[in-house]
């Protein structure tokens, strides 16, 4: 803030007052041949980053209010909201920046309203839009199903990740193979776990994710098994709306892992960052 910094330094070192970092006083020179004036902004600037100083109370001149003005675009950075591959779940980004922050209940998320739009016709007829119902959120071609876990946990839902097994350095799929790859993830189950641990708090207000842990056994589990599953049929619009394609991709086999996530009691800003950052790209 090289404007701040110079009417800082030009006051006498035992000002009280700190009249002309107030006033702000700055002479304006136009990049054309129009004259030059004079204007009063006591707002700074670092970057894009704005300051405004005003005065906190006529008796305190040595106690500024400062307002600090940041562009939204720098709250959230590049990879939480886009990717090479797109959008990372985007419409349940859009389901959860529409509830309170205090919510409990998590129904947008649950119910995955979407207003379908389906390809013309042969005939060049075109349907009306539908609504449907889909819990199941896209990061690219992998997929993530949340269900409830309990209706007396809302915020504890049942997490299903499909990723396709020609994603995985896997030769077959086994009970033997998906046991190992879930072994494989629980590290970095781990370390998202160790980013939210805080001991003065429990994990409703932190945030856990949890992960089944085998034992010496590989057994065949419910919570990581290969299974053929179906593929992203449609386009993501503007909020919910989605685009049926004309030729949707057929089923593929997938390794799928079942896991729980508890949210973060009134702190939807990081619900949206363990569901819809950490955890894909932990996956």
């Amino acid at each position: 803030m090289k404007r701040l910094k110079a009417k800082l330094l030009g006051m006498e070192p035992d000002t009280a007052t700190y009249t002309a970092m107030y006033e702000g006083t700055m002479h304006v020179v136009p990049p054309n041949s129009m004259p030059s004036w004079t204007d009063h902004d006591p707002t700074y600037y670092s970057g894009d980053v704005g300051f405004s100083v005003s005065t906190t109370h006529k008796l305190a001149q040595d106690k500024p209010t400062v307002e600090i003005r940041i562009p939204a675009d720098r709250l959230i950075p590049a990879d939480f909201t886009e990717t090479k591959e797109g959008m990372l779940l985007k419409r349940l980004k859009y389901f959860l920046g529409q509830m309170e922050n205090d919510t409990t209940t998590y129904k947008g998320m649950y119910e995955g309203e979407m207003l379908v739009n389906f390809p013309l016709k042969s005939n060049g007829e075109a349907l009306d839009p539908e609504i449907q119902h889909d819990a199941t959120y896209w990061h690219d071609d992998i997929a993530m199903e949340i269900t409830q876990t309990n209706k007396l946990a809302q915020d504890k839902p049942t997490v299903m990740l499909r990723i396709p097994a020609d994603r995985l350095d896997v030769s077959a799929w086994t009970a033997a193979a998906a046991d190992h790859c879930l072994r494989k993830f629980a590290p970095y189950i781990d370390s998202l776990n160790d980013a939210l641990y805080n001991r003065s708090r429990p994990d409703s207000e932190n945030g856990r994710y949890y992960l089944c842990r085998p034992g010496g056994e590989v057994l065949v589990r419910n919570t990581a098994y290969f299974a053929l599953c179906p593929q992203k049929d449609y386009e993501n619009g503007s909020g919910s709306t989605v685009y049926l394609t004309e030729n949707p991709p057929p089923p593929k086999m997938c390794l799928c892992i079942r896991m729980q996530v508890q949210l973060p009691r009134r702190k939807l800003r990081r619900t949206v960052q363990m569901l819809c950052r950490d955890l894909p790209d932990a996956v």
